[in-house]
C-alpha cells in the first residue's frame, strides 16, 4: 500500500516539476512580448512551493517505507507495504 502511495507522490513531484519548468519559460518568454511578469512570477513561486510540498510528502513515504522493511515483521510491514 505505501509503495502505491509512494508511486503516487512520485508522479505528482514529476506534474509539479513540469508546471514550474513550464512557468519558467512562460516568465522569460513575456518581456520579449512586452507583458509585465508580475503575476507569472508569482504563479511561479507557487508552483514552486506546491512541489517543494510534493517533494517533502514523497520523501517522508520513502522514509517510512524505509523504516517499515527494517521493521520487517512489524505492524507497519504488515499493514503499509
Amino acid at each position: 500500500m505505501i509503495n502505491r502511495h509512494l508511486r503516487l507522490a512520485q508522479r505528482h513531484v514529476e506534474e509539479a516539476a513540469g508546471e514550474v519548468s513550464m512557468q519558467r519559460q512562460a516568465v522569460e518568454r513575456l518581456p520579449a512580448q512586452g507583458v509585465r511578469t508580475k503575476v507569472a512570477r508569482m504563479l511561479l513561486n507557487a508552483y514552486e512551493a506546491q512541489l517543494e510540498m510534493q517533494i517533502a510528502t514523497r520523501d517522508r513515504l520513502a522514509q517510512l517505507r524505509n523504516e517499515a522493511e527494517v521493521k520487517r515483521g512489524s505492524f507497519l510491514t504488515q499493514r503499509w507495504l
